[in-house]
């Protein structure tokens, strides 16, 4: 497998949280497998999974995939000005059903 890239770190929506969860459960797969495979299918092209079996994701959902996918989902990002991050989430969304995910830039954290 190519190098992996680590395009989110952070909590998910519930309802897109579950979805993966169920899938990666349904399929004794990585729920990170799961979301690869999702966008994997909808870049078409070979998903490249861990091959690792289920186990519950923690708190912090850490999205990892290979060169290949991440360079589809930064090119859709170029050309619709959106971020990386976003194009990943609102892709997952669509893809599972769960409510729609913003894909654009979120606001900067306010330093204490």
């Amino acid at each position: 497998m190519s190098n992996l890239r680590l395009i989110i770190n952070e909590e998910l929506p519930s309802d897109l949280r579950a979805a993966l969860d169920k899938d990666a459960k349904k399929d004794n797969i990585t729920v990170n497998d799961a979301a690869v495979r999702a966008l994997s299918d909808h870049f078409q092209i070979d998903p490249q999974l861990s091959g690792f079996h289920y186990r519950p994701v923690s708190e912090r959902f850490k999205l990892r995939v290979p060169d290949e996918l991440h360079q589809l989902i930064r090119i859709q990002a170029a050309h619709r000005l959106q971020t990386v991050r976003g194009v990943a989430l609102s892709e997952l969304a669509l893809h599972f059903g769960t409510k729609r995910i913003d894909p654009g830039r979120r606001p900067r954290k306010v330093a204490a």
